[in-house]
């Protein structure tokens, strides 16, 4: 990061950065400040100049089921009527539809201030594709890396209305982050695909190119994933339904498992929930 970005004085995370141990004293070393934003319990708390969890031990933030992303957010939230003006304060509370898809994708329960929040989230969706074209995020006040990021939003609901996953933009609901937006973008990881397609849909210089690599990808992680469904049957599998085999890689492992599980557990009759256990393993 330091040969990318040589006059970086400082690291904000936003998830996952709270068991980073090693990583922040790395970054201390080379003289950079860590400030940590995340929603993981960890028994013994890193050493960065500032650490924002709901999870640490002597937090009082009484909804510990909150996102990394929405914990980012209200940081940016106080710190914005603390010291900025009101635009500054509208600009950042935009950003909650962000905070809102992460609540969905991360399976956060849906109650308290995470409903508020997705259904903010949703409301500023209609909003940017309100008309069917990028005229009210092209005229979004903000510098250029904040309209981008609106565009991009702008594009990924257009992809969707054009494939008929969004229908009336009123009827517009979670289920459309949680079924159709998270697993395009959980491709990257499961695919071993490349992350700058996933950055370069919001901050690229090729946001539509990225876009249709992202959606390619998880075409190609659902025909994969159906692939190897078929050949489970297949195989021989001595010890199914409770353990499987699969030479599948490991991205998708789970994704299988969920789907032999749903298959299973729809017969009650035959097989208690309490004690069900599928385990898929890679062949060695």
């Amino acid at each position: 990061m330091l040969e990318a970005y040589p006059n970086t004085k400082a690291v904000i995370t936003a998830d996952v950065g709270v068991a980073a141990h090693e990583a922040i004293d790395y970054a201390q070393l080379k003289g950079l400040k860590v400030f940590v934003t995340d929603h993981h319990t960890v028994g013994v708390l890193p050493q960065a100049e500032v650490v924002v969890d709901p999870n640490r031990p002597d937090d009082p933030y009484e909804l510990k089921g909150i996102c990394g992303a929405y914990v980012m957010q209200q940081c940016l939230s106080y710190y914005a009527d603390r010291y900025e003006d009101f635009f500054a304060k509208e600009q950042i509370n935009r950003l909650c539809v962000f905070a809102g898809i992460g609540t969905v994708s991360d399976s956060m329960p849906l109650y308290q201030q995470n409903r508020i929040l997705v259904r903010d989230a949703l409301s500023i969706c209609r909003y940017i594709y309100s008309n069917g074209d990028s005229d009210l995020v092209d005229n979004l006040p903000g510098c250029l890396t904040y309209k981008k990021a609106f565009y991009g939003l702008y594009l990924i609901l257009d992809l969707f209305v054009s494939l008929g996953k969004i229908g009336d933009m009123a009827g517009l609901n979670e289920e459309v982050f949680g079924f159709y937006l998270a697993p395009m973008f959980n491709a990257v990881n499961r695919m071993e695909g490349n992350m700058d397609d996933a950055f370069g849909v919001f901050f690229g210089h090729e946001p539509e190119a990225s876009l249709q690599q992202l959606y390619d990808l998880n075409e190609q992680r659902r025909l994969t994933v159906e692939e190897f469904y078929e050949k489970l049957d297949q195989d021989p599998q001595p010890f199914a339904p409770y353990v499987c085999f699969t030479e599948a890689h490991k991205g998708i492992l789970g994704l299988l498992a969920q789907r032999k599980l749903r298959r299973y557990v729809s017969y009650p009759e035959k097989m208690s929930r309490s004690i069900f256990l599928l385990t898929l393993r890679q062949k060695t």
